[in-house]
């Protein structure tokens, strides 16, 4: 009974996260000059997911995002971006939450700073050139600054929701 109530979890988790990554997609870009930049609302869910289940499950709600907002898109390089950032930015917010002595904003602010790096190194590794890494100072900035405002919803969630509501590990 366990795993079938968590796989309806994260079954509604990424469900949640595609819809918030679909509606951002909807919206300009904030800055001109930085291409693609977004607040990364699904990230939200993804962070959540990591700090209610952990690394599985986070890399699952997170794969399957990339993948289906890729094929949404119809561009497949989409999905080699965002999983590149991806991976990176889970692995590093996974390890964070392990050490136990960071606060989710400072989580979520290295975990956007890690999926802009990853994606402009794949965005290099495609290009075969390091032009790409001439964006990583800006993206790096406003990837920063988005990681603490969803860090801070992300905070707001795990203070608010009871843990009664979200299968835990406890359970």
């Amino acid at each position: 009974m366990k795993n079938k109530k968590r796989l309806a979890v994260v079954a509604i988790f990424t469900a949640l996260c595609l819809l918030l990554s679909y509606l951002e997609s909807l919206l300009p870009s904030i800055f001109p000059f930085i291409p693609f930049a977004k607040l990364g609302l699904s990230n939200i869910v993804i962070l959540y997911t990591l700090i209610c289940f952990g690394i599985g499950e986070g890399i699952l709600v997170m794969g399957f995002k990339c993948l289906i907002m890729g094929l949404i898109s119809g561009n497949p390089f989409m999905i080699l971006y965002s999983l590149m950032g991806g991976i990176l930015s889970v692995a590093v917010e996974f390890f964070l939450i392990k050490l136990g002595k960071n606060s989710i904003i400072a989580i979520s602010a290295a975990g956007g700073i890690f999926h802009a790096l990853g994606q402009v190194a794949m965005a290099s590794i495609l290009t075969g050139s390091s032009s790409p890494f001439v964006y990583l100072p800006h993206l790096t900035i406003f990837s920063a600054i988005a990681g603490i405002f969803t860090g801070f919803l992300v905070w707001i969630l795990v203070t608010r929701i009871p843990e009664k509501l979200i299968y835990s590990k406890n359970e």
